[in-house]
């Protein structure tokens, strides 16, 4: 499909190749046909594309909370500081 002028992504680390060998080789292959290598952070922003999507953003944000810890942090601290902003401001 690439090669006829579509836009295709590959979402690899959803692949489920345990081999980082063949991994390499796949995406080694796969590049030079036009396919475009994504993680699956990139794809779902991809999908959802513009936060203002109330409908689907708190399904996406809930699948982050699950599954980027990373994301769950600075969710946390980002709270925390609105949290201690509101404190403040109620002084």
């Amino acid at each position: 499909m690439a090669g006829e002028g579509f836009d295709v992504r590959l979402v690899m680390d959803a692949s489920g190749n345990d081999s980082p060998t063949v991994l390499q080789c796949s995406i080694a292959n796969l590049t030079q046909h036009g396919v475009k290598v994504v993680g699956w952070i990139a794809a779902a922003c991809e999908l959802q594309g513009d936060w203002a999507r109330e409908d689907t953003a708190k399904g996406l944000l809930e699948i982050y909370r699950q599954h980027n810890r990373p994301w769950a942090f600075l969710e946390s601290i980002q709270e925390a500081y609105k949290a201690s902003a509101l404190e403040t401001v109620r002084r």
